[in-house]
């Protein structure tokens, strides 16, 4: 209290420092630590209306707060408080708005809906692309290894034996490309997180998830594969080179 201090050059006297009644004085870990409470929780400055013109070189303030006693009556309120400001306005060029912040936070909700829609759309397709390959991995499979199923079955494998053989392999085989999936989504994520520096987090739950659609979209598309290798003739499965 009493120091001068600049503000865009011009010299202030501090008359008084506010302080919340149940502020503590904080510890700081480390410099970051303290960089990034100064950075979220800036400092604020009172000035008396007179020096507005100093400050932002003219006459009229950039913006105001006013609170309200309802939320529904926010838009009302704000839309009144900037009529009452634009009627004393000197400044030909400045007019002034009400920001809704709910409308801008639906606003913000519907492109994050939009976006996510997209997402799960190409995400929903290319399972879909995925699974047809596994589908036709498998079908190449039987047909390769008939001489095998119609042995296994002539020597008293049962059906579901057959089926749960090949479905098996569906699975491994999807559970693989998952989980190295995963890997490469972590690496990518990593090296775009280093490049626009930001900070990068695994959620391990989501990791299991994705892992398990994988085993799914092997045990879907393994069915028809498994069906047709059980369902063969052991006879002309032995017959067939």
């Amino acid at each position: 209290v009493g120091k001068i201090i600049e503000i865009r050059k011009e010299p202030y006297t501090v008359i008084g420092v506010v302080r919340a009644a149940n502020e503590e004085k904080k510890e700081y870990e480390s410099l970051d630590e303290y960089h990034m409470d100064q950075w979220g929780s800036p400092g604020k400055i009172f000035v008396n209306y007179g020096s507005w013109p100093l400050i932002y070189v003219f006459d009229e303030p950039e913006g105001v707060a006013v609170q309200v006693d309802e939320a529904k009556n926010m838009a009302a309120a704000g839309a009144a408080a900037a009529d009452i400001l634009n009627m004393y306005v000197t400044n030909g060029n400045l007019t002034y708005q009400a920001v809704n912040t709910d409308e801008a936070a639906n606003s913000l909700k519907t492109r994050t809906t939009a976006i996510t829609a997209m997402l799960v759309s190409i995400a929903s397709l290319s399972l879909l692309v995925g699974g047809i390959g596994v589908m036709n991995i498998m079908l190449v499979s039987v047909s390769e290894r008939t001489p095998e199923i119609g042995l296994k079955k002539a020597l008293g494998a049962k059906p579901r034996v057959i089926m749960g053989q090949f479905l098996t392999e569906s699975a491994v085989l999807t559970s693989v490309g998952g989980v190295i999936g995963v890997l490469l989504g972590i690496l990518i994520g990593k090296v775009i997180a280093m490049v626009i520096s930001m900070d990068f987090a695994i959620s391990i739950p989501w990791i299991f998830i994705a892992v398990g659609f994988s085993v799914g979209i092997g045990l879907i598309f393994g069915v028809l594969p498994a069906r047709k290798a059980a369902k063969m003739n052991p006879i002309d499965a032995l017959r067939r080179e």
